[in-house]
């Protein structure tokens, strides 16, 4: 194995240059002992003398033996070290290189040469020996790795090894980066893969950032009270929403001071039936900070010893005002819906019926389970034609809401009048998802309305068309006789004797009086004439598709038997009568205003030819009484 040659070698040849002057001077010794031997030989000494001398050589030799004796055990032991060494190398999981530092020429590292790495370090960089070797660091891809000229550099100026973090692009790992001087021209780098750690590290990172602006955006705090140390931390949240300085260790009374004093009860009952009986501590209460009141909500869990003592609480709050006001704001229309005196329906987009008010059954008899999941057109009542409805859908769509008044039915059969305003419901998309009708019984309204109009058409007192509606009726009459060809009788009717009777008995007789003639005059009139009341004891009279004067003329002689006979008033008999004027259209072509004036005139010479009678317009300008060229003054 390559290490295994490196340490072995260097050790022999490390002991070698040891034993060599040792060798020698053994050599030297012997010889000289041979030359000592013959020169004492020659000079006469003895054999005592040399045997002393041959001892001496002996003990050296001896001794000299046990010292090479020694020095092949440590040889075995230091090669077994390396050998064990150069395994350990080999087979470490920490990635080993050693580097040839290169230099310029003032000294500077400038760049570094690979001269032997372990598998390691090719396992985790994924350069191979081949690669690597021989090759200077600044050539392959370790380079954008490790910057091994400025490591090397920062090591020799410390004078200590150097730990940093480093990140492989090219294979996308991790490591710990040691460097040291392992001589004044070389430099071992050991590699340590933390690419899991890393890993696990930049995710809790993610995930702290998560936790935080999950916390940022949510509005939520985290809190924590040590209590065997009686100190409480918190998040800047909390410290924002609370106005506690960033710095300072809150006090618990300081925590209470924001807390608004109708809810500081409610907040220190609930911690502590957590800390005593284990309830759950979740409270809602309002603080106020700076002249702000807000909604908060907190939540927390003790954590206890062994024995059940309190070590420390963590829980978390949060601003729950937009809540607490969305609450309220479903409350309140809840209630406008629950209470409401207008019904209320809401369908979906399928328009059935998914929700109804009080007011909706009040108004049209059905409960809520009635019409649940139906069609809303179960109350239609039939008034209103597949026209009506279409337009009414066309105005929804185009406008998104609709108004107006519908007839519709109630469960029990009866048929009423609703003001109905529909609106339709979007989402962002633009697309219905639901309708809302809102409607109000307005037959009280209708039933005023039509009062209204009657006043302003009929005559309160006798029920017959007033002179508004008479002029209505009149107009269309004469464009009647023009289509049809038919005359037209129009009659001017004035009671004789009248203010007599009701200077008399008075006027609630008087009026009893009026009621009764009204009566007896439509008695005798066909359904398509009409009859109104001028005012006082004045009546005006169109009799409509006549073929002659005659049928006029026995209209007349009936209504005027009729108010000859005598009137029961408050157990008296009373006897009045009438007189009238008569024109005939088309005979007389004049406007209606004119043509009412010439049946007054008519009514007029009735009354001085005697009363209880009636005369022709038509007839008086034959007689000559009237002149066709007069204007009579205008009939108030």
């Amino acid at each position: 194995m390559p290490f295994e040659g490196i340490f072995v070698l260097d050790g022999i040849f490390g002991w070698a240059s040891m034993i060599k002057p040792l060798l020698l001077l053994l050599t030297t010794f012997v010889n000289f002992a041979r030359a000592d031997s013959r020169v004492l030989k020659s000079e006469g000494i003895g054999t005592q003398a040399l045997a002393q001398y041959a001892g001496v050589s002996l003990l050296v030799l001896l001794l000299f033996g046990y010292w090479v004796y020694r020095l092949c055990r440590e040889i075995k032991a230091r090669r077994v070290s390396e050998s064990e060494l150069a395994m350990l190398y080999s087979n470490m999981s920490l990635g080993f290189a050693l580097h040839q530092a290169i230099r310029d020429q003032q000294g500077k590292i400038v760049d570094s040469r690979y001269l032997e790495i372990n598998p390691a370090f090719e396992k985790i960089t994924g350069i191979s020996r081949q690669q690597c070797i021989g090759t200077r660091s600044s050539r392959i891809a370790l380079n954008s790795l490790n910057h091994c000229a400025k490591h090397f550099t920062d090591v020799e100026t410390g004078k200590k090894p150097l730990h940093v973090e480093i990140h492989c692009q090219t294979t996308g790992r991790w490591f710990d980066n040691d460097s040291y001087q392992a001589g004044p021209n070389h430099f071992v780098v050991l590699l340590h893969d933390i690419s899991e750690r890393k890993r696990d590290e930049l995710a809790l990172k993610a995930s702290e950032e998560k936790l935080r602006l999950s916390q940022y955006y949510g509005g939520i705090g985290i809190w924590e009270y040590d209590m065997l140390n009686n100190r409480r931390i918190w998040s800047e949240i909390v410290a924002n929403g609370f106005g506690f300085p960033k710095t300072e260790n809150p006090k618990w009374a300081h925590f209470l001071a924001t807390v608004c004093k109708e809810d500081r009860p409610l907040v220190i009952d609930a911690l502590r039936q957590h800390l005593r009986r284990g309830r759950k501590y979740d409270v809602e209460y309002r603080i106020n900070v700076s002249g702000k009141k807000c909604w908060m909500r907190s939540v927390g869990q003790v954590e206890r010893d062994q024995n059940g003592k309190p070590l420390r609480m963590l829980g978390i709050v949060h601003d729950i005002s937009e809540r607490k006001r969305a609450e309220e704001k479903l409350k309140l229309s809840a209630r406008v819906f629950s209470d409401a005196h207008e019904g209320i329906m809401i369908t979906d987009a399928d328009v059935r019926i998914i929700d109804v008010n009080a007011a909706f059954t009040e108004l049209t008899g059905y409960g809520h389970d009635d019409v649940m999941g139906k069609n809303p057109n179960l109350l239609k009542s039939g008034r209103q034609d597949a026209g009506f409805y279409a337009a009414m859908w066309g105005t929804l769509s185009r406008d998104g809401h609709w108004r107006g008044e519908i007839w519709n039915r109630h469960k029990d059969g009866n048929i009423y009048p609703q003001l109905l305003t529909i609106s339709a419901m979007r989402n962002g998309g633009g697309e219905v998802i639901n309708y809302i009708g809102l409607f109000s019984d307005i037959s009280e309204s209708k039933q005023h309305q039509q009062t209204l109009e009657r006043l302003a058409h009929f005559d309160p007192l006798t029920g017959l068309p007033n002179r508004s509606l008479f002029a209505d009726r009149f107009s269309q009459a004469i464009a009647h006789s023009k289509r049809a060809g038919s005359l037209l009788a129009v009659c001017y009717l004035d009671l004789d004797n009248f203010k007599p009777v009701n200077d008399s008995f008075g006027h609630e007789t008087g009026d009893e009086l009026l009621i009764e003639v009204s009566l007896r005059i439509k008695s005798n009139l066909r359904e398509y004439d009409t009859v109104c009341r001028l005012g006082g004891d004045e009546f005006a009279l169109l009799l409509q598709d006549l073929q002659s004067q005659q049928q006029c003329e026995e209209t007349l002689r009936r209504i005027h038997d009729a108010l000859a006979d005598p009137f029961i008033l408050s157990s008296h008999p009373v006897w009045i009568g009438a007189s009238s004027g008569v024109t005939v259209y088309p005979l007389d072509s004049a406007e209606p205003d004119i043509l009412l004036r010439h049946a007054d005139q008519a009514m007029y010479q009735a009354k001085h030819a005697g009363r209880n009678c009636y005369r022709i317009y038509q007839d008086l300008i034959v007689a000559g009484i009237l002149s066709p060229d007069h204007q009579p003054p205008s009939v108030e």
